[in-house]
């Protein structure tokens, strides 16, 4: 995908691109459309086929007049088409993977779809690659856990294994929560997109709406946390390049910027509650999932959850009386809970599963990877980090920034 302009990264609507029909088209063969325009920031950049986004000419403003186009690197007679790359980025990490600045010089495209659909079509491909996000990144985080967990059973220090230390211990099983947890959101969206692939069924279709940006959002913050935290766990080696540590550290901070960085991600999930009722979805199947535990050690906490969720609903019912502005201040700590609730919930559900098969099972394992997430994000925080409505920065943003004099008065 050749997205991203200068101007126009996460505003899509303000894409500059212009497609031009051309006069020597109308076979149905032949590409019909010129592009001229310049993409700021092109991942597999050398690929052979390119989806992207130009405004027609005479088209209105905004991503309404965006159409889809698909253009070729090597036309039917063999010549390059007519866009060169400017450069390649010089990144921090997922070096392997060449991205670029690109000039299209009047490149020869193919019309994919309705033209006034070219946004929502492009839309349907960015929130996948979110799901990938959120699992490339989750596949970041096991491969960390694993090196520090190796590394840490592997090295003496002071006459035991690093593993064999309490504050090890303890690092290790907070980093063994954050893979569990995060791995049941990604899979539990991974199985609604399947449902959705295959029937399509409306209230999964805005439970995905929904699972897509929490997924997308939580889960690649919490890859950072604990690719950093594995790389620290090896020492001095984390921090060399003749181990994987540097690399994934790198490579897993992309997907917080790719597909929409977190706070645009926070405010995609403001809008599918606003405009689709996605949330209703969601704490619909919260509920159900909640309501179905009967394990007798799994209840009472599975109630503390609904009381919880139930709240967490309130206040985002709450957020329509405020103003926009106030609306958004603890937003992002509000939906960060809502990924976080839906995650104990799924952690709760696989718990008694488990406690159901006995000793077939693995016991009480899961049911203590729910406690300590429940304890590890929820409790420390019952209403959510940065989730308040005080509007100091709002108020005195300026004056605290830029370090001028607030009057005591």
């Amino acid at each position: 995908m050749f997205l991203t302009e200068k101007q126009g990264g996460s505003d899509v609507g303000l894409t500059t691109t212009v497609a031009k029909l051309r006069s020597d088209s109308g076979d149905g063969l032949q590409p019909e459309w010129e592009l001229w325009g310049d993409k700021w920031f092109c991942s597999n950049v050398s690929a052979d086929i390119i989806l992207t986004l130009a405004r027609p000419e005479g088209a209105p403003a905004g991503t309404r007049g965006l159409g889809l186009f698909l253009v070729p690197k090597i036309l039917e007679d063999g010549t390059r088409n007519a866009f060169t790359i400017n450069r390649l980025k010089d990144k921090l990490g997922t070096r392997s993977l060449a991205t670029g600045e690109v000039t299209l010089n009047g490149a020869q495209a193919y019309q994919v779809g309705a033209l006034n659909r070219g946004f929502v079509q492009m839309t349907e491909m960015i929130n996948l690659t979110r799901v990938w996000a959120a699992i490339g990144s989750l596949a970041a985080m096991r491969r960390s856990y694993l090196e520090a967990l190796v590394h840490t059973r592997g090295r003496v220090v002071f006459g035991r294994t690093l593993a064999e230390h309490p504050l090890m211990r303890r690092q290790l099983v907070d980093l063994l929560i954050e893979v569990e947890g995060c791995a049941a959101l990604a899979f539990e969206t991974a199985a609604v997109l399947e449902r959705v692939d295959s029937h399509g069924a409306e209230e999964d279709q805005r439970l995905l709406r929904i699972l897509t940006p929490l997924g997308k959002y939580y889960i690649p913050k919490r890859g950072e946390y604990v690719t950093l935290e594995a790389l620290e766990m090896r020492g001095g080696n984390g921090y060399a390049e003749d181990w994987v540590n540097a690399r994934m550290l790198r490579d897993s901070i992309v997907n917080v910027v790719w597909e929409g960085s977190s706070n645009v991600i926070v405010l995609d999930v403001a809008r599918a509650m606003a405009r689709e009722g996605a949330a209703a979805a969601l704490f619909s199947m919260l509920h159900q999932r909640l309501q179905s535990c009967q394990q007798p050690v799994v209840v009472p906490v599975a109630r503390q959850v609904q009381t919880l969720v139930n709240q967490l609903a309130e206040r985002m019912q709450g957020l329509a009386s405020l103003d926009a502005d106030s609306a958004q201040l603890p937003l992002r700590g509000l939906v960060e809970r809502m990924a976080q609730l839906t995650i104990v919930t799924l952690l709760l559900e696989q718990a008694e599963f488990e406690l159901l098969r006995g000793s077939e099972g693995t016991g009480k394992r899961k049911w203590l990877i729910a406690l300590l997430y429940l304890q590890r994000h929820v409790l420390v925080h019952p209403d959510g980090w940065a989730a308040d409505n005080d509007p100091t920065v709002l108020k005195y943003f300026d004056e605290l920034v830029d370090w001028h004099t607030i009057p005591l008065d």
